[in-house]
């Protein structure tokens, strides 16, 4: 599938577009890196070329894809690229864990997780073709290594041995709820791995119902977290939580 010519965006002779989009790209570069300095993440030059070109796909691929919604095009550094590392603060993956990013769509957490963290083992799990394919472009042209993009849905790949056990890190963004997550994510857990999803305003009745599976035998212990992507006008901050979900690790089954 990789480099198929029709999947390719066309080349446009639109000067005031292209013009348009290299500014709206630089606007966002900025808001990006006065955000991971106020969060206290540091960054390179390489890194930051990485993030340009992702934000510059993101807007081209959008027209042909609905990797996002038109009003997020103006917010995509704060409302995406901040989001998906923001957590990283306060929760950081041991050197070269596996991750997964479980419905990765337009690549949000785990596409800013890798250029962040490039030590890191990723595997983007998207199960539409199109966006799978954007992945790849977006793997590609970043030259990011060390990152595979998988084609299927997770209860599918649930029940395949090769996967099983195999992730240090489930990581889910706008997914599903904290039951179908926990489903879909416990055998491709590792023992002692962890389930980390983002979420807002419905979390009290999603880990209510969590809590129903846990009466029954299914043993994990869950912590609730709030973050903020580093911004001073971050309006959503209050409702903004992640959910991170340990399983025990062999020692502690025993």
């Amino acid at each position: 599938m990789r480099g198929e010519p029709c999947w390719r965006l066309p080349f446009t002779n639109n000067v005031s577009r292209e013009t348009m989009v290299s500014v709206e790209i630089a606007n966002q570069v900025e808001i990006l890196k006065s955000g991971l300095q106020k969060l206290g993440l540091s960054y390179t030059s390489l890194q930051m070329d990485q993030f340009r070109a992702y934000l510059e796909l993101l807007l081209n691929w959008n027209r042909r894809i609905n990797l996002f919604s038109a009003q997020d095009a103006p917010r995509l550094a704060q409302r995406h690229l901040l989001e998906s590392v923001a957590w990283t603060r306060h929760l950081s993956p041991a050197f070269g864990s596996t991750v997964m990013d479980l419905g990765s769509g337009a690549g949000f957490p785990g596409v800013p997780l890798k250029i962040l963290r490039p030590d890191l083992e990723l595997t983007l799990l998207e199960s539409k073709r199109k966006k799978a394919i954007f992945l790849k472009e977006v793997r590609d042209a970043l030259k990011l290594s060390g990152i595979e993009i998988v084609c299927a849905r997770a209860e599918e790949l649930r029940e395949l041995p090769q996967w099983q056990e195999k992730f240090d890190w489930i990581i889910a963004r706008a997914v599903a709820s904290l039951d179908k997550l926990l489903k879909w994510s416990w055998p491709l857990l590792k023992p002692g791995g962890q389930l980390l999803s983002f979420k807002g305003s419905r979390l009290v009745t999603e880990l209510e119902q969590i809590n129903k599976l846990r009466n029954k035998r299914l043993i994990f212990e869950i912590n609730v977290l709030n973050y903020s992507t580093g911004l001073g006008n971050d309006q959503e901050a209050s409702l903004r939580k992640i959910v991170l979900i340990t399983k025990p690790s062999r020692a502690q089954i025993q």
